[in-house]
């Protein structure tokens, strides 16, 4: 079996092959078993229409990627959270149902208005967000084994976060929620303890306790605040990237035409990123449609300005803000971060006092070593010590003031 990464028209995707034949296909969606069909013909990659696209057909292509069963195969609508091909040519498809692969079928090139075919697979772990103010916010809810669960809020965070938002085709992550921030959810608890670097395709594919295996209960269900309208891609963080919006049910780029400091401004707000910074660079350009966009009046959100695509030259806006905004911090993360303090706060005071004791010992140790040596050269010579005149005693009296400063300085730093 191969396994490895390819980059689709839009995205990144990632599938496994039992075999040869099945590098020359590719889900294109929010994992390697759902999303977008596109097939290698010819000597290019092509999406997959919707033409005589059936149960048949998407049995073929999850049985090829070993990706179980069909759950379900759409034509003529599109899952907002699969995207859109763009710049590829179109190929109908035609299977029989016992092929072993989808390059076994036939296939046909179409210059024709094209639809893609969409799959989902029993092996794909879908994403919902519920009881949001829109599509791109909402408590998180993961399928598993035909049923929806939720996810516990321990560790969640930014990148987790940052990943729902990449798999429900949401832009940018603006805020994580806790303690059922959107409301409580029902039956199961499927995931706990996620831990995300940012980058991968699907929350399913972060590290985790495992499916079920979890401390919490609905209390504690997660929800995630994404940008429904603008993403930045391409950036060095979060805040800065090339400009691109939601607009008509597909992403595109914003043309540099009529963009401005307000717009701008807009944009930074709304992806809770501060202002925009005075020094701008570039992050490259795309060829997805472009957009002119021009913001009037009190506007929070790029989606309330006017869009309007752009048919000659466009030339991609990119945008750095000046950073994240700090809002308060969730009441468990506050108390969180409180322990941490004292935590530290009180190993620090035991370093320092297991420090003193060390210094207070070795300050007596050394007062009593110090009296100990005066009384040996007193007894040894029978009196005490007062008449360094007599060459018998210089050394003698030489030592005695060398015992005797030192013990001063010893009580001085230990007391």
């Amino acid at each position: 079996m191969t396994c490895l990464w390819v980059t689709g028209s839009t995205s990144w995707s990632y599938f496994c092959c039992p075999s040869a034949d099945c590098e020359k296909i590719k889900l294109v969606g929010p994992s390697r078993c759902s999303g977008r069909v596109e097939v290698f013909h010819g000597d290019s990659w092509g999406t997959v229409c919707d033409d005589h696209w059936s149960i048949t057909n998407a049995e073929v292509v999850c049985r090829e990627l070993n990706c179980g069963t069909v759950i379900e195969a759409k034509r003529g609508t599109l899952p907002p959270h699969f995207g859109e091909a763009t710049n590829l040519n179109g190929v109908k498809t035609h299977c029989v149902g016992n092929e072993s692969s989808i390059s076994k079928c036939t296939l046909q090139d179409t210059t024709e208005t094209c639809i893609d075919a969409t799959v989902v697979c029993t092996n794909s772990k879908p994403i919902r967000l519920v009881n949001g103010t829109n599509r791109c916010s909402g408590r998180v809810e993961v399928y598993h084994q035909g049923q929806w669960g939720t996810i516990c809020d321990d560790r969640w965070g930014m990148q987790e976060a940052t990943v729902t938002c990449r798999e429900m085709n949401c832009g940018n992550a603006v805020a994580v929620k806790y303690k059922a921030f959107f409301g409580s959810g029902q039956d199961q608890v499927w995931l706990d303890d996620i831990e995300c670097t940012g980058h991968e395709k699907s929350i399913a594919d972060c590290p985790h306790r495992g499916f079920g295996e979890h401390d919490c209960d609905h209390s504690e269900d997660a929800g995630v605040v994404c940008s429904e309208w603008v993403r930045l891609l391409n950036g060095t963080d979060s805040c800065s990237g090339r400009v691109e919006v939601h607009h008509d049910g597909h992403w595109g780029k914003v043309c540099n035409n009529n963009w401005g400091n307000k717009e701008a401004t807009v944009v930074c707000k709304e992806l809770n990123c501060g202002a925009p910074k005075k020094i701008q660079e570039s992050f490259g350009d795309s060829g997805l449609r472009g957009f002119i966009s021009r913001c009037s009046g009190n506007v929070s959100s790029i989606g309330q300005c006017g869009f309007q695509e752009h048919t000659g030259n466009c030339q991609g806006v990119s945008l750095s803000c000046s950073g994240k905004t700090q809002g308060p911090l969730p009441v468990h993360q506050f108390e969180l971060n409180v322990s941490l303090e004292v935590l530290v706060l009180s190993q620090l005071s035991l370093s320092l006092s297991a420090r003193f004791v060390s210094l207070w010992l070795f300050c007596f140790t050394s007062y009593c070593f110090v009296i100990f040596l005066l009384v040996i050269l007193q007894r040894l010579k029978g009196v005490l010590i007062s008449d360094c005149t007599d060459s018998t005693f210089v050394f003698f009296c030489s030592f005695k003031s060398v015992l005797s400063s030192f013990w001063v300085f010893m009580l001085f730093v230990c007391f």
